[in-house]
Formats: C-alpha cells, sequence, structure tokens
C-alpha cells in the first residue's frame, strides 16, 4: 500500500514563494531591457554600477592571491 504524500513545511512553502517571486520579477525586468531602448541603458548602467560595487568589496577582502 502506498503511503500518501508528506505535506511541505511552512518554511519550505515560504522559501518556495520567494524563489519564484525573485525569478518572476528578474524575468519581467529581463523583458522590459529587452524590448526597450531607454529601459536598455538605464539597467545598464544600474547593473555597471552594481557590478563595480561587487568588485570593490571583492577587493577589499583580505584574500592572499
Amino acid at each position: 500500500m502506498k503511503q500518501p504524500a508528506r505535506q511541505a513545511s511552512f518554511q519550505a512553502n515560504v522559501l518556495t514563494f520567494a524563489l519564484v517571486t525573485v525569478l518572476a520579477g528578474a524575468g519581467a525586468v529581463g523583458l522590459i531591457v529587452l524590448m526597450d531602448p531607454r529601459s536598455q541603458t538605464y539597467w545598464g548602467v544600474q547593473f555597471d554600477a552594481l557590478g563595480t560595487t561587487v568588485r570593490a568589496f571583492i577587493d577589499a577582502l583580505p584574500i592572499p592571491r
């Protein structure tokens, strides 16, 4: 006899909801960037600034190279 499926925990439901929300938002932004040249310019500047910030943070870490 087959066991009934276990119900997902509250924590798993919240994490899944957050992940799906982020992916849907990223997909929507991606479509807007692909369609609108003004949006391409704006988001290009935003992602460039984000990349610069992340790179500065990584370069500031005390990791021997």
